[in-house]
């Protein structure tokens, strides 16, 4: 068992937290340790771990919420409320933890002024904010209600809580560390500082214990998903009285709670549904892609100007003369979305996304060339394009696409005698799964890999000579033979990558990202 050393002050400060007697004066104090005393963080998360390693040992306990003491101890209901914080009791303490520290009406901290500035907006992507019927373009948030009507947001709170907004939502802030979501979708970032952090959903109420977590409000259904941490969830009584019983998640946890039915209810962990960040983290995959110097390499990183290319050479810089535009419809979900290694391009799944157009395409040799991506699919429409330069029946010369007849993974190419070479993929691509695919001509055959091993192979001379300058990514010109799923990092070589190099590119993936911890 760990022994935690803590001065008096900060003993005094949980002992009273934990008994749900802090005033607002030694709520700042604790605040303020948490802040600024990294020993008190730690001990302050090892606490809080402790708790879930109990609440959680033998699975997810959703119909059970109320604490259990450990097997070795059988406190009473009155000392069970003044456990003191001590080595010797510590995972005891932990087990309390979240319950008697749920901030309750006596105690939760009053709201601001209205209009008071409660956070800042840090970045804002393709964005259309209004508050009440008006535009909101001040980058600083007051309390009050607001309207995401399109794009992304992000704004930071004053503890220092990082929250990313996705179109369409509706939110509402109450105080500098309390918001309510009426409908839509966020992720949050919490800090040891930000502590007690609270989202107020129709159905629920979740409170963070230093964490991160996303929360999705619609059609009559909250559900939080904890990606790192703990938090913990108090699903409201379906008659709209008062709050039942918590519960806790933590790390890679789910609950859906139904406004007809306040019992949550565990799901699976949607690692591919949240934007938790809109900056793109450098991987060893797009590393080792840069490394083979690819004419172009799509990252389809989150950004304003379209579809951002950067090259194989040092330093990646953005090259404007292949850059492209992303083509918007009229859903309801932006055209961006996680993807297998940062962020991807959405297309489909009633999304703004439209596939994307590269006027000037990156140049690729006629006697070998490779292109490289990820790909999702939600279903499988036929002729379905991932990337073509085919611009009606005469003019073209690769695209990689779902076949016309029963949707299987198709290549085709047109060689230097017109005619058209084609490779079909014998097995149908699974659904809601990542694929990395590889196409690969190298003047003597045309191959394609699938995850990393070859699935199709056929004989085929040199391409045809360029006759179109422009390309395009999950749709043919015109916006025909849409994509319906998402598309990642596609990477454009003048060479013919080797069946080495394809097993290395796909197994890349399951590096950690640079730089992680």
């Amino acid at each position: 068992m760990t022994t935690w050393n803590v001065d008096d002050e900060f003993r005094e400060l949980l002992e009273e937290f934990l008994d749900g007697q802090l005033d607002e004066s030694a709520r700042q104090r604790l605040r303020n340790r948490l802040h600024d005393d990294a020993d008190a963080q730690q001990l302050y998360l090892e606490l809080c771990e402790a708790h879930a390693a109990l609440t959680w040992e033998h699975g997810m306990i959703l119909t059970d919420a109320a604490p259990k003491p450990a097997a070795s101890a059988s406190p009473s209901p009155s000392s069970s409320r003044r456990l003191r914080v001590t080595s010797a009791v510590g995972m005891l303490v932990a087990t309390l933890l979240i319950v008697l520290a749920w901030p309750g009406p006596e105690n939760r901290e009053p709201p601001l002024t209205k209009g008071e500035i409660v956070a800042t907006l840090t970045n804002r992507i393709d964005a259309v904010l209004t508050r009440g019927q008006t535009a909101w373009s001040d980058n600083k948030l007051r309390i009050g209600e607001y309207n995401l009507e399109r794009g992304l947001m992000e704004f930071e709170l004053e503890s220092g809580v990082t929250v990313i907004v996705e179109a369409p939502s509706l939110l509402e802030f109450r105080s500098e560390d309390y918001l309510v979501l009426h409908s839509g979708r966020l992720s949050a970032n919490v800090p040891p500082e930000g502590v007690g952090f609270t989202v107020e959903t129709p159905e629920a109420e979740v409170v963070d214990f230093g964490t991160e977590f996303s929360v999705e409000a619609s059609a009559g259904k909250s559900e939080v998903h904890v990606f790192a941490g703990l938090v913990s969830v108090r699903p409201k009584a379906a008659d709209g009285g008062d709050i039942a019983e918590s519960v806790e998640l933590r790390t890679a946890q789910a609950v859906r709670i139904a406004e007809t039915n306040s019992q949550p209810a565990g799901i699976d962990l949607a690692t591919d549904r949240f934007i938790r960040s809109i900056k793109e983290t450098e991987w060893v995959y797009p590393k080792l892609v840069r490394r083979w110097k690819p004419v172009a390499y799509y990252r389809m990183a989150i950004q304003t100007l379209g579809l951002a290319c950067t090259s194989g050479e040092e330093p990646f810089d953005y090259l404007p003369e292949y850059a492209g535009e992303v083509l918007k419809g009229t859903g309801q979900k932006p055209p961006y979305a996680p993807g297998r290694i940062g962020m991807a391009l959405r297309i489909g799944e009633q999304s703004l996304g439209r596939g994307g157009m590269i006027p000037t395409a990156p140049p690729l040799p006629g006697d070998a060339f490779s292109i490289a991506v990820w790909v999702r699919l939600a279903s499988r429409p036929v002729g379905a394009i991932v990337v073509t330069d085919f611009d009606g029946a005469a003019c073209g010369r690769y695209s990689l696409q779902l076949d016309p007849v029963a949707g299987h993974l198709q290549a085709v190419v047109r060689t230097e005698g017109e005619s058209l070479v084609e490779v079909v993929e014998p097995d149908e691509l699974s659904l809601n799964e990542w694929h990395h695919v590889v196409l690969v001509c190298d003047g003597q055959s045309l191959t394609m890999f699938r995850n990393g091993r070859v699935v199709a192979s056929t004989p085929c001379g040199q391409m045809a000579p360029a006759c179109d300058e422009a390309c395009w990514i999950g749709t043919a010109s015109g916006g025909r033979n849409l994509w319906d799923g998402l598309i990642d990092e596609l990477a454009f070589f003048d060479r013919a990558l080797t069946n080495k190099q394809v097993k290395v590119l796909y197994d890349a993936v399951e590096d950690l990202p640079v730089g992680n911890p």
